[in-house]
């Protein structure tokens, strides 16, 4: 697949740099890490992915904090990452690392497995 970059490139200065957004419609949970390590959990769908980040549809109550993990269904992964944006309805996150171009080649084929199962 390669990477895909969008805009001007990375080292200028004020320079607009994003990945390439696939869609996608996976079920994914967000694991958020409270006081003393306890931890919650809230079903969501992923709608896009890059290998930068993701957003995801959420409960409108849902409180999100600024750290958390997710886990995308069918993979095993806990995915470290932080809050960009937040609506009433989604959650635009960046995760803690790039995730490599096979790993989004596998979130691609899950989200097309289960698209086809439903």
């Amino acid at each position: 697949m390669g990477l895909h970059f969008i805009g001007t490139e990375p080292h200028r200065p004020g320079a607009e740099f994003d990945y390439e957004r696939f869609p996608v419609n996976l079920p994914t949970r967000l694991i958020m890490i409270g006081h003393h390590f306890k931890s919650s959990e809230a079903l969501c769908l992923m709608m896009d992915v890059s290998v930068s980040g993701a957003k995801l549809k959420v409960e409108p109550d849902l409180m999100v904090p600024s750290h958390f993990f997710i886990i995308i269904n069918g993979l095993h992964d806990e995915i470290g990452c932080t809050l960009v944006k937040r609506t009433l309805e989604t959650v635009s996150l960046k995760f803690n690392m790039l995730l490599a171009d096979d790993f989004i080649d596998l979130i691609l084929r899950r989200s097309a497995e289960f698209e086809a199962s439903n």
